[in-house]
Order: C-alpha cells, then sequence, then structure tokens
C-alpha cells in the first residue's frame, strides 16, 4: 500500500468499496427492512412463485396486493439500541496523571475541568450527540461498522483557514459531527508502516464528488486533506487521533434474521388470504345457472344469457340440470343437479409459522426475554437466563460505543485546544464515557431471583448489575469491596476493644459474607456512632482501671 499521503480519488473508492464489500448486502437489505420496505421488488417474498415469465408477473402482482408485514426487525434493533443508549451516557473530562488513592486534582486542575466540561456540555446538547451516536449505532446494527467523522464547516473557512480567536466554547461550535454511511467511508490500516487513515466521499452543495483523508504525518500530527481541491490542512494536535473513527461488532441484523421475517410475513399474507377466502363458497355441479335463452340476432340461433345468482337472506333459488335436446327433438335434463359448500380453512396453521418465526427472530438476537416476559410457564432460571443472554450482547455492543465515545469526547477537545492555542493541554486531559445498561422493567420478583442466584453465585455480581440496571458498575463494584472491606476494619476494632455487640456484629458479618450491600445501606445511620461509642467506652474503663490498680500498687 502507498503512503497516505499520496492516495488519489480512485484509491479512496477502491479501498471504501474493499472495506464495505464483506456486508453491503446485509447494510442494503437491513436498511430497508428497517425503513418499513419489506417487499423489496419481489424480493422479500419467501413463497413460491411460478417458473414462466407472464404467469410468474401476474403471481408477483397478486400477492403483492395481499402482502402484509409486520416489522420485527425494527422491534429487535430498537430494543438492542434502548439498552445501550436508551439512557443519556456518562462522560467526563479526566487528567491524564494518575492520581494517588486519597489525592484530589489540584485547585487550577479542577477550575480547567470545570471550564471543559462547561463547554463541552453545551457543545454536545446543541449538536444532539446522544441522537448522532444512536444513528451511528443503528448504523453498527445493519452493517457490523460504522464510521464517525468531526469536521468544521465551509461556513467558518475564510481563504481556506479557521478563525482561531475566541474562546474554547466559541471554538467548540465550529465543531460538528456526523455518521458516514458504510459505503462512503472507512478507516483503514496500512500494516507495513502500522499506521491508520480515514478515507470518504461526499457530495458538495454543487454535488461535486468530494474526496477527503486523514493520516498522522511524521511527527504524529494529524492531516486532513482534501483530495479534489488539494487542500492540506497544517498538522493538528488531536493526541494521535484521526478526524474520522470506525466501530465494528457481529453482525446484528444476520441473513437468518431476515428469513424468519420473511416467513413471518409469507404467514400474514396467507393469512389475510385466506380472509378473503374464508366466506362461504357454493360449487354448483351440473347445474344450470340462472339465466334465459334469447335469439341471436345475427345467427338466428338461440343463447343462453346467464342471470346474477341471488344471495343473502329470505332468497330462494331454484337450481335445475341443463336440458338438451334429442335427435326426435325431445328435450330431456341432463342428469341431476347438486350443490357443495366449501367452509372457510383455519388460520391455525398460518398462526403456529408466524409465533415459531417471531420465536426464532428473538432467539437469533439474544432477545428471548421479551418473549417469555408474559410466558407463566417459563420458570425463573429461564427468565434469569435469557435475560442475561441480552444484557451481555448488550455489554458487548456498549464496549464499542465507549470507545467511540471516547474517541469523540477527547478529539473534539484537542480540536478546539488546537484552535485556541491551548494544544499543550492534550498531554493534560483525557475523557472517560460510559453507556449505561438499560434491561427495561424488571419486576420485583425477578430481581430477587437475580439476588438469589448471585448468592449461590450461579450469576457474577457484574452482570447482576447490569441486568438490575445498575449505571456505572464499576464504581459499585469498589464500593461494594470497600464496604466489605470497612467491615472487616470494623470487627477487629470491636475484637480488640472486647465489645461483646451480637447485633452490630451480625450486621457487618453480613455485609463480609454476602459482598454485595453497601456498608451504608446495611448499617443505619446510628449503628456507625455506637459501634465507636462503645470502643471509646471499654477504652475509657480500661484506662480508668489500670489508673486504679496503679494507684493502689
Amino acid at each position: 500500500m502507498k503512503a497516505f499521503s499520496e492516495f488519489s480519488d480512485s484509491e479512496i473508492k477502491d479501498h471504501v468499496s474493499k472495506a464495505h464489500k464483506d456486508h453491503s448486502n446485509d447494510y442494503d437489505a437491513n436498511t430497508k427492512f428497517l425503513n418499513g420496505d419489506h417487499w423489496q421488488e419481489g424480493k422479500g417474498w419467501a413463497g413460491a412463485l411460478p417458473s414462466e415469465g407472464n404467469k410468474r408477473q401476474q403471481a408477483i402482482s397478486k400477492i403483492k396486493k395481499l402482502f402484509t408485514s409486520q416489522n420485527v426487525m425494527k422491534e429487535i434493533t430498537r430494543r438492542h439500541k434502548s439498552a445501550v443508549l436508551g439512557k443519556e451516557p456518562q462522560w467526563g473530562v479526566d487528567l491524564k496523571r494518575s492520581l494517588d488513592e486519597d489525592e484530589t486534582p489540584k485547585e487550577a486542575e479542577q477550575e480547567m475541568i470545570n471550564e471543559i466540561m462547561a463547554a463541552l456540555t453545551q457543545w454536545w446538547k446543541e449538536q444532539e450527540v446522544h441522537t448522532v451516536l444512536e444513528d451511528w449505532l443503528e448504523a453498527l446494527l445493519k452493517s457490523s461498522r460504522a464510521v464517525l467523522r468531526i469536521y468544521i464547516p465551509s461556513t467558518y473557512l475564510e481563504n481556506g483557514t479557521i478563525d482561531t480567536s475566541g474562546e474554547l466554547p466559541d471554538q467548540l461550535q465550529k465543531i460538528h459531527v456526523e455518521v458516514v454511511e458504510p459505503n462512503k467511508g472507512a478507516v483503514i490500516e496500512n500494516t507495513s508502516e502500522n499506521s491508520r487513515a480515514g478515507i470518504m466521499s461526499f457530495k458538495d452543495d454543487d454535488e461535486n464528488e468530494i474526496y477527503e483523508i486523514t493520516y498522522l504525518n511524521e511527527e504524529g500530527q494529524t492531516i486532513i486533506k482534501n483530495l479534489s481541491d488539494e487542500q492540506e490542512s497544517e498538522g493538528l494536535n488531536l493526541g494521535g487521533n484521526l478526524t474520522m473513527y470506525e466501530g465494528s461488532r457481529d453482525l446484528f441484523l444476520t441473513e437468518q434474521i431476515r428469513q424468519q421475517n420473511k416467513l413471518l410475513n409469507k404467514a400474514l399474507t396467507m393469512m389475510s388470504n385466506n380472509v378473503d377466502s374464508g366466506f362461504l363458497e357454493r360449487i354448483f355441479l351440473n347445474a344450470q345457472p340462472p339465466g334465459k335463452w334469447e335469439k341471436n340476432e345475427e345467427t338466428g340461433e338461440e343463447e343462453f344469457k346467464p342471470a346474477p345468482y341471488r344471495v343473502g337472506p329470505g332468497t330462494t333459488n331454484f337450481i335445475n340440470p341443463p336440458m338438451i335436446e334429442d335427435e326426435e327433438g325431445k328435450t330431456e335434463a341432463l342428469g341431476t343437479a347438486n350443490v357443495k359448500f366449501r367452509e372457510p380453512v383455519s388460520n391455525e396453521s398460518f398462526s403456529e409459522a408466524k409465533s415459531e418465526a417471531y420465536s426464532a427472530i428473538l432467539e437469533e438476537s439474544h432477545q428471548k426475554h421479551a418473549l417469555i416476559a408474559g410466558d407463566a410457564t417459563a420458570s425463573g432460571e429461564a427468565r434469569i437466563q435469557a435475560l442475561a443472554d441480552f444484557v451481555m450482547d448488550a455489554q458487548n455492543t456498549k464496549s464499542t460505543v465507549d470507545k467511540a465515545g471516547v474517541w469523540l469526547v477527547e478529539t473534539v477537545m484537542y480540536l478546539a485546544f488546537d484552535l485556541t492555542s491551548q494544544d499543550d493541554k492534550v498531554e493534560e486531559y483525557g475523557a472517560s464515557f460510559n453507556c449505561r445498561i438499560d434491561p427495561g422493567n424488571i419486576p420485583a420478583e425477578m430481581r430477587n431471583a437475580i439476588i438469589k442466584q448471585v448468592n449461590e453465585e450461579l450469576l457474577s455480581r457484574s452482570t447482576a448489575m447490569a441486568m438490575l440496571g445498575v449505571d456505572d458498575i464499576d464504581a459499585e463494584m469498589a464500593k461494594i469491596d470497600s464496604a466489605a472491606a470497612q467491615a472487616l476494619e470494623m470487627l477487629r476494632d470491636l475484637r480488640n476493644a472486647d465489645v461483646q455487640s451480637p447485633t452490630l456484629t451480625k450486621k457487618l458479618l453480613r455485609v463480609v459474607i454476602d459482598d454485595k450491600t453497601w456498608l451504608e445501606d446495611e448499617l443505619e445511620e446510628g449503628d456507625i456512632s455506637t459501634i465507636e461509642d462503645e470502643i471509646q467506652q471499654q477504652i475509657d474503663q480500661r484506662t480508668q482501671q489500670q489508673d486504679l490498680l496503679g494507684n493502689i500498687n
């Protein structure tokens, strides 16, 4: 692969096509499904069709009129997105240098963090970044890869340069973020040089195709190059970040899910067709239709002119067999007239097929918990395992979104630093980003069952916390460990002071043994002060005893 600085328009186009090739069909089909186009010019029909041209087209036209669909793919995509990004993510600005256990940022550092956070929070709201990330996540679920890009619109450029006057909030407002369609952009890697570049194409206001590449120069600075007009930015200190980011995960909306949604649509369509065919049918065997014989003025022969068959309440019809005339001119009935009735066909088989397809979609997408939520026969363990499967899949996506969030906040912050001539702060400040998993409404009995499985060591604490909707799992885990340590320390103090307090000892032991409850939740507010008072009383009593013994001696 040639150096990124020497890339041409055609090479950008080729590399984007190559990156998109593996899942281009998935992306196109999934986009149509999510947008409600399940027919897709006949490709969405999973039933049999005649092989001959005219008959095939006639069948397709008839099926299209009856075609009925249910957008289950949109349902599972929305549920997964809500689990990962339904809540506003927690993000922030941190010091890059490590702090000691009890150390806090210096006053000037904290003031700077507050200033940056205030400016970034305003930018986040005005740019509706949460919504952009939701769109990016949907693209990720449709094609297994998705691209984010930050840029400064041309309206802020004067003769190709950006006005760097103004404070941090002013410069941040110039920075925009967008989702790049997978067939328009990619982040590629030159393995021989261990370097990466972001490449994309887009159309300007005049519908001209523009090609852009972003890469790091030899000094580690970020370069943005517009190949269409040969404009190239000066080196930007973005902490080694590009202005484009690509995230990936296993394909969520798989071919199997599309097949099952087609099967479900087929069952619905057949049910709809069966409704039309569900009226009582009459079949007349060897019966003369209502009508009369009239003489044809052109041929002079008698012809039968059918009349409408009357149906409805109070209607009476007389049905006779056809009459024929023999060689001698005698008229006689041709056999016996008969009427057969066909009752409507049951929809049971179609309903079962629909239910099976729906269940298969939820299982394939790790969302079987939504199916058994209203199933009274499902066991508590089955419900928990289904919910755990959903949460773990959401956590896999969360890790990808968290990385994208860190890149986004840091790169935007660093670009604003560069535009305000504060790029020295790039080495001082970083970002944190945490999607808050939302498993949905968890009934009280299920919460109790989850806690029980943790106690029986059948479920990890971190997974259980995610299932219960705990926002910052790492922080809560640290609290739990801290609570156990505090409880142990208090138990040692009670023992050393020879304090006999069975009730308090039992509470402290429960914190240590369960290893799942916060100390301040387990102990009432007065308990800790009671422990301290009793310890102090014991110490005072021993001191008095020692003083008394000393005086006696």
